[in-house]
C-alpha cells in the first residue's frame, strides 16, 4: 500500500489567484491611466492593421475584457497542469506523477537508495501566508540532481516523514543484508 503526498490545489489556486489579480489590477490602472493621459487612439493604427476600427472608450473595454479573459487561461492552465501532480511512497521507492501540456502524464520511479538528503524551504510571501512550501529531496546516481515537492502543506513535517521512511527502508535493508551474511556464514561452516 502506497503513501500518497500531493500539493495542496486550493492553496496554489488562491495562491495563482492573487498573483494573476494583482497583475490585471495594475495593468488595467496603466491602461485607464494611459486613455486620460494620452487616449487609447494611438493603437488605432495597430487595430487598423488587422481589419479593427475601435474607438479609445471602446479599445479600453476590449484590452480589459482581453486581460480578463487571458488571466482565465492562465488560471485554468495552473490548476490542470498541477492537478495530476502526486508522490507515492511505496516500501522501497518514490513513484512521482507530473503532467505535460495538461494532458499527458508521466510518472518516474526512484529508488530510495538514490535519495542521499531530505530538506525544505518555505521562504517567500506566500509561502508563509498559506503555510506551504517545497521539500528537496536530493538525488543521487540518477540524471537529475534534486526533485522538488512544490506546494507541500507543513514542509517541516513532510520532510520529517520522508525521512523517517527512508530511515525504516535504510533499517530495514540493513537487517536483511546482517540476515543474509549470517545465514551465508552458518551454510560455510557446515550447515545448520
Amino acid at each position: 500500500m502506497a503513501t500518497v503526498l500531493r500539493p495542496n490545489i486550493k492553496k496554489i489556486f488562491l495562491m495563482n489567484l492573487l498573483k494573476v489579480l494583482s497583475a490585471v489590477v495594475i495593468l488595467v490602472v496603466i491602461l485607464v491611466m494611459l486613455q486620460f493621459t494620452v487616449g487609447l487612439s494611438i493603437f488605432n493604427e495597430i487595430f487598423s492593421t488587422f481589419g479593427f476600427a475601435i474607438e479609445g472608450a471602446a479599445a479600453l473595454q476590449w484590452l480589459i475584457l482581453a486581460i480578463l479573459v487571458v488571466a482565465v487561461l492562465v488560471l485554468g492552465a495552473g490548476y490542470f497542469s498541477i492537478m495530476n501532480v502526486k508522490y507515492e511512497f511505496y516500501d522501497d521507492k518514490l513513484t512521482y506523477y507530473r503532467s505535460a501540456m495538461l494532458i499527458f502524464r508521466s510518472s518516474t520511479d526512484v529508488s530510495y537508495q538514490n535519495i542521499s538528503r531530505v530538506t525544505y524551504e518555505n521562504n517567500g510571501f506566500f509561502e508563509g501566508l498559506f503555510n506551504t512550501g517545497t521539500v528537496i529531496l536530493d538525488l543521487s546516481a540518477l540524471g537529475e540532481k534534486e526533485l522538488r515537492m512544490g506546494f507541500m502543506d507543513n514542509p517541516a513535517e513532510v520532510a520529517k516523514y520522508i525521512q523517517d521512511i527512508l530511515r525504516s527502508y535504510n533499517l530495514k535493508a540493513q537487517a536483511e543484508y546482517t540476515e543474509r551474511y549470517k545465514l551465508k556464514n552458518i551454510l560455510d561452516r557446515g550447515g545448520l
